[in-house]
């Protein structure tokens, strides 16, 4: 016997979860919210993805939180970039490899001799490294129209 779907029912990309989903999802999301918050100042934890799932968590758990991350002035365009797949912008790719460099490598090499933790480090760097290669470069200059002209004046 095979169940018909009933024709009131709200689509299954359209209900709300149980409550206590929510409750889940929006602690989960505030978790990784404030992760990725400490990630743009400590620059070893990977805030992009950590971003990203805040956002997926609050797209099921909290509109409201959702529309106030993915609409930030800061934050919102990166996420948008990202999901979109355009990626990230050359100067935000070049920010992060330096200032995460900068730290990791600083570290490694003031505050250990030698040994496990300055080769941990340094492999952080190269991770950092290949993960800014594997994301697609966004160039905004692109979008422009191919009917807009910059002329100057002579």
């Amino acid at each position: 016997m095979t169940s018909t779907p009933d024709p009131g029912a709200a689509p299954a990309e359209t209900r709300r979860p149980p409550f206590a989903v929510r409750i889940v999802l929006i602690v989960l999301g505030s978790i990784a919210l404030a992760l990725g918050l400490v990630g743009v100042v400590i620059r070893g934890i990977p805030t992009t993805p950590i971003l990203l799932l805040a956002a997926a968590c609050f797209s099921r758990g909290s509109q409201r939180m959702h529309s106030w991350l993915t609409n930030h002035r800061h934050l919102g365009p990166i996420l948008y970039n990202l999901k979109s797949g355009r990626g990230m912008t050359l100067r935000l790719k070049v920010m992060t490899l330096v200032l995460a460099w900068s730290l990791l490598l600083a570290a490694a090499f003031l505050l250990f001799d030698g040994g496990f933790m300055r080769y941990f480090l340094v492999s952080l760097c190269v991770a950092k490294l290949i993960a800014m290669i594997a994301i697609p470069t966004y160039r905004p200059e692109r979008e422009l129209s191919p009917d807009v002209r910059i002329t100057h004046a002579d």
